[in-house]
């Protein structure tokens, strides 16, 4: 799949993402020193921005050096790059809580 204006649609998306990760990072700044232990999760927040960064920036990458006649592995990769971060997100945030509420 080709459009025209592949590069400026892949840059408006990819500015938008990286605003959105800048609000995240700024909201995590802004929350660092608070004292309530249940939601102070800027250490988390900052781990799971820079695994989402590292890994957009390759996915990014990728999906322009890779031969788009080779579309198998360009999918494969690009699902790594989408569902490895994701999950590790949900589970940095989720998991220490749930050990929270069983004590």
């Amino acid at each position: 799949c080709t459009a025209d204006m592949m590069i400026v649609w892949l840059t408006v998306m990819y500015v938008y993402k990286g605003v959105l990760l800048l609000y995240g990072v700024f909201l995590a700044y802004e929350t660092r020193n608070v004292i309530y232990a249940h939601l102070n999760d800027s250490r988390v927040i900052g781990i799971c921005v820079y695994n989402v960064v590292v890994l957009s920036v390759v996915g990014a990458f990728l999906s322009i050096i890779l031969q788009h006649d080779n579309y198998e592995v360009m999918f494969m990769v690009l699902s790594v790059c989408i569902i490895f971060p994701a999950t590790a997100t949900i589970c940095l945030l989720l998991f220490p809580k749930v050990r929270m509420s069983d004590n």
